[in-house]
């Protein structure tokens, strides 16, 4: 990867990471000073894969966008959200989760972690499982929150 320090956006997404990618990419991420946009969208990150990008990604606190869509996180996939957004020096405004096969008790993770961050602003929860129980996690999020703004449901069912 490059060796510059500063950058505003890397978008690494639809692309297969294998694991020494991963691996090459945490180091990039600790190596730069600033990132403001980091798409992962579309690249089926494995838990594993997750954690290792969790530290590097915590010591950018000039994220604002984070686009994870896609990515086929699921359930276990929270955790790893749970951890980066509870950081208090995590600034993240903007957090792209379509198409992540969420449930209910994803959903109620992923509300907890951002009601404790409270620099999101934007939240894409497009095409996810989610069913009539996260509505009121839902409410939750936006109540506890009072900086959110946008909560996107689109190609959802109650």
């Amino acid at each position: 990867l490059l060796q510059k320090k500063s950058l505003e956006k890397l978008d690494i997404s639809n692309v297969r990471l294998t694991l020494e990618v991963v691996v090459s990419l945490r180091a990039y991420l600790s190596s730069i000073i600033t990132l403001h946009t980091l798409s992962l969208a579309s690249t089926s990150l494995g838990p594993y894969s997750m954690s290792l990008l969790v530290d590097p990604l915590k010591q950018q606190k000039n994220l604002t966008t984070l686009n994870l869509s896609g990515c086929c996180l699921r359930h276990f996939g929270c955790s790893f959200l749970k951890c980066l957004l509870s950081s208090p020096e995590i600034r993240v405004k903007t957090l792209h989760l379509e198409n992540n096969y969420f449930g209910v008790t994803a959903l109620t993770e992923i509300a907890s972690s951002i009601e404790l961050n409270k620099s999101v602003e934007n939240i894409y929860l497009n095409n996810n499982n989610l069913g009539e129980n996260s509505l009121a996690a839902l409410l939750t999020l936006f109540t506890n929150n009072p900086k959110l703004q946008f909560i996107s449901l689109a190609n959802y069912v109650f």
